[in-house]
């Protein structure tokens, strides 16, 4: 929700349980401010680390063709043409 959860979170609350709900929904709103942002650096900070460590799993192999490249001849590859196509 973030920063609107100050606001949504109070109102639910007091519709739920009164007073007493709208002042839980005050502190579930503060704390969610705090906690989001935080949550979502650690987060971002684990997806980093975990591609840092796929890349250190692929050791440092040099990649090799498979199969040499192919060469066309320009004179025996035609460009295409929509009448020719139409036949």
């Amino acid at each position: 929700m973030g920063l609107s959860g100050v606001v949504v979170s109070p109102v639910h609350g007091a519709h739920d349980d009164g007073i007493k709900g709208f002042f839980k929904g005050v502190g579930k709103g503060l704390l969610g401010i705090i906690a989001k942002p935080v949550g979502g650096i650690f987060d971002s900070v684990s997806l980093i680390l975990e591609g840092i460590g796929r890349a250190s799993e692929m050791g440092e192999e040099v990649v090799v063709r498979v199969r040499i490249p192919r060469f066309i001849d320009p004179k025996v590859v035609s460009y295409w043409c929509v009448s020719c196509a139409l036949l």
